[in-house]
């Protein structure tokens, strides 16, 4: 279990593994929205649920999974607030989506298998078209840095809907399918059990900080007054801006239309995991209640978060030490302290001489033999038979000695020729 789920979370960018995700961000954003949105971190999520009905239902796979998730939510949401880049924003609200997810797997309710499908349908979804949003604007300004243009919807409309779209879905709001996935997690943590406080106030966490990011990457290139990097900044051809119209215009049917298609697809997968129909499934509006009313207060502080974003991002970039204390930095530290070691054993083990080869290439195995049958108990008791005719006596004292000519002479020819002399008598009948 503990080799799966290290997989697994190193996949998907779990905590301690976390921060390899913004730190791969260099392909182009058609790339990264292939990749870091659907298809390649959430095949971790994917192997864990899988396993689930294997190994979940124990109390150790749930405090993994929940630790791990629950910190990797926190984390992934945070830190996206203090980032200028708008590709790296994505990438860090990426880990907190991942988290949530392994999160809701990990508290191995119904409820909670439906919000993490659903969950993995809207993240490929809105994070796909805002990755490529992200393409378009650093196309058409140069530069992906939020700080350095607004007001982009009068020169890019059909791109200011496609963002829209894509950050409406993400900050969970009616009726696009975002918003199922989040009211979902939200009745989930609330009926956990014992951890249900610490679940809830997370998720409401979590979730403020998403609308944040929500708006971040939506309202703050496209609304406000112009303000561009460049000049001769317009709305791109239509094969750049289909795409993520497309994926927010089905985060959308999804939503409102979840019974033709979505909805059974989300609950096939969690009847998979769980093994029971879940007693909520996808649907456009779950009525007044708590999860709902905890729901709109996370929407309530991701506006104010947005608002005051600028003393956000410095207020997070006080207490983001990870680069010096956290996980990364042990990577780090490991990583040098691996090459130096492995440079001097190399020095050592590679070192030209053929002899020094050979002599590691037979000791090791006769080594581990020898550990094989010492972890056995020894050898059993030998009955030596010395009923040998006189030749035979003589042929194994020659091999016997070849062997020993073999490996202590300093002549090449010598030493070929005394393992000449081992093979014939081996092969004496």
């Amino acid at each position: 279990m503990v080799l799966l789920v290290m997989g697994a979370f190193g996949k998907s960018a779990q905590f301690p593994f976390h921060f390899w995700l913004p730190n791969a961000m260099a392909a182009p954003t058609p790339v990264s929205a292939y990749l870091h949105s659907a298809t390649m971190v959430t095949a971790g999520v994917y192997l864990v649920s899988r396993i689930t009905p294997v190994l979940g239902g124990t109390e150790l796979w749930a405090i993994v999974l929940t630790v791990s998730g629950g910190l990797t939510m926190l984390i992934g949401n945070v830190l996206a607030l203090r980032q200028h880049d708008m590709k790296l924003v994505l990438a860090y609200s990426t880990v907190g989506a991942l988290g949530t997810m392994v999160l809701l797997v990990g508290l191995g309710s119904d409820t909670a298998f439906v919000a993490a499908m659903a969950l993995l349908l809207a993240h490929a979804l809105y994070k796909a078209g805002l990755f490529l949003v992200t393409g378009i604007v650093d196309h058409e300004m140069g530069t992906r840095e939020l700080d350095r243009f607004s007001g982009l919807a009068r020169l890019m409309p059909l791109t200011a809907t496609a963002a829209a779209l894509g950050a409406l879905s993400m900050a969970g709001i009616p009726p696009l399918v975002g918003f199922a996935a989040k009211e979902l997690g939200l009745k989930s943590g609330l009926a956990a059990g014992a951890p249900t406080l610490v679940v809830t106030v997370a998720l409401v966490i979590a979730g403020a900080a998403t609308v944040g990011v929500a708006a971040i990457t939506s309202l703050g290139p496209f609304a406000g007054p112009l303000r561009t990097a460049r000049d001769g900044g317009h709305e791109p051809g239509w094969p750049m801006w289909l795409g993520p119209l497309a994926l927010g215009a089905v985060g959308l049917f999804a939503g409102l239309l979840p019974a033709l298609g979505p909805g059974p697809l989300v609950s096939a997968a969690a009847e998979t995991i769980g093994g029971a129909r879940a007693t909520y499934g996808i649907e456009p509006w779950y009525g007044l209640d708590l999860a709902l009313a905890l729901s709109l207060v996370g929407i309530a502080a991701g506006v104010i978060i947005f608002w005051r974003r600028l003393d956000v991002r410095g207020l997070v970039g006080r207490f983001d030490q990870g680069h010096r204390i956290g996980p990364e930095k042990v990577y780090v530290v490991g990583e040098l302290w691996m090459l130096h070691t492995v440079k001097r054993i190399t020095a050592v083990v590679q070192n030209g001489k053929l002899r020094w080869y050979l002599l590691i290439v037979v000791t090791a195995p006769v080594a581990l033999i020898w550990l094989i049958v010492l972890w056995a108990g020894g050898l059993p008791p030998l009955a030596p038979e010395f009923d040998l005719y006189p030749w035979e006596a003589i042929v194994a004292g020659l091999i016997v000695a070849g062997a020993a000519v073999a490996v202590t002479t300093r002549s090449r020819l010598g030493a070929v020729t005394a393992l000449g002399a081992v093979g014939f008598g081996i092969a004496h009948p």
